[in-house]
C-alpha cells in the first residue's frame, strides 16, 4: 500500500516541509594510556621514560626516569587527547547527530592533539585523579623552553603535538619564517622534532627533564642532549 505522502507525491500536491534546526558541538576522545620512551645516541638516556616530577604544587615538570621503572605506573604514563565535531539536525520527528567531519591528517606526520597526565589525588578522592596537560614553558633570554605539566591553561595553553607514522612525537605548523615575508606560509603542516634532554632548573628543583628547542640553532643549555620521543602502548 503505498504511503499518503506518495500519493500526494504522485498527484502532484504540495507537501509542507518539516522546520528543522541545526547545532554542532565538539566531543574530546581520550586515547589508552602509553609511555613516552627516548632514543638517544647517548646510552645513559637512551630507553629512559618520560614522567611527572614534582615542582610545586600540582605542578610538575616531564623528567626522564630509570628504564627500569615500572612502565604502568601511572608516573610515566600519558594520554593523548582528540577533538571531533558532531552536528545535529532536529525536527519534529526527533534529533539525528551526525559526523560533520574531520579536517584531512597527514598520515606520515600524524593528528594533533594535547597531551595529558593523570595527577593522582589523595587516598579516597572522588575521582582519584584528574588530568593536566603538558605545555612549554620558556624564558624570553632562552631558546630553550622547558615541558611542564599543570592544570589547564593555568600556566601556558596546553601543547599541541602529534605522533608520525613511526610513533615519534613532533610539533607540527604551517610557518616557515625563515622564508621571505609573503610566502612563509605553507601549503600544508610541517612536523618539527626538537625535543632534548637537559640539567634544568624550575622553581628551585633541579632535574634532567625534557625541553624544546626554539628555532633551529643549538641548545644555549650546554647540558642539552637531542633525543627522539617515542610512543610506546601499555
Amino acid at each position: 500500500m503505498r504511503s499518503v505522502l506518495n500519493i500526494l507525491l504522485l498527484m502532484g500536491a504540495a507537501v509542507p516541509a518539516l522546520a528543522q534546526n541545526y547545532s554542532a558541538y565538539q566531543i574530546t576522545e581520550q586515547s589508552k594510556p602509553f609511555n613516552l620512551v627516548i632514543e638517544s645516541e647517548n646510552k645513559s638516556l637512551n630507553g629512559g621514560l618520560l614522567g611527572g616530577c614534582h615542582n610545586g604544587a600540582a605542578h610538575e615538570g616531564v623528567c626522564w626516569v630509570e628504564p627500569s621503572f615500572n612502565h604502568t605506573s601511572s608516573y610515566v604514563s600519558f594520554q593523548f587527547n582528540t577533538t571531533r565535531t558532531i552536528c545535529t539536525v532536529t525536527n519534529e520527528t526527533g534529533t539525528f547527530p551526525y559526523d560533520c567531519g574531520t579536517p584531512a591528517v597527514n598520515a606520515t606526520i600524524g593528528k594533533t592533539g594535547w597531551l595529558t597526565w593523570k595527577l593522582v589525588l589523595a587516598a579516597g578522592s572522588i575521582p582519584p585523579y584528574v588530568d593536566q596537560a603538558v605545555s612549554l614553558i620558556n624564558p624570553l633570554t632562552s631558546n630553550i623552553a622547558q615541558a611542564e605539566i599543570s592544570f589547564i591553561s593555568e600556566n601556558a595553553p596546553e601543547l599541541y603535538v602529534a605522533f608520525d607514522n613511526q610513533q615519534r612525537m613532533n610539533i607540527q605548523s604551517y610557518l616557515d619564517d625563515s622564508l621571505e615575508p609573503g610566502s612563509e606560509y605553507l601549503a600544508s603542516p610541517r612536523a618539527y622534532y626538537r625535543w632534548v634532554i637537559c640539567h634544568t632548573s624550575y622553581s628551585g628543583y633541579m632535574y634532567t627533564a625534557l625541553a624544546w628547542v626554539l628555532g633551529p640553532g643549538r641548545p644555549q643549555n650546554p647540558t642539552c642532549e637531542c633525543v627522539t620521543v617515542k610512543r610506546v602502548w601499555i
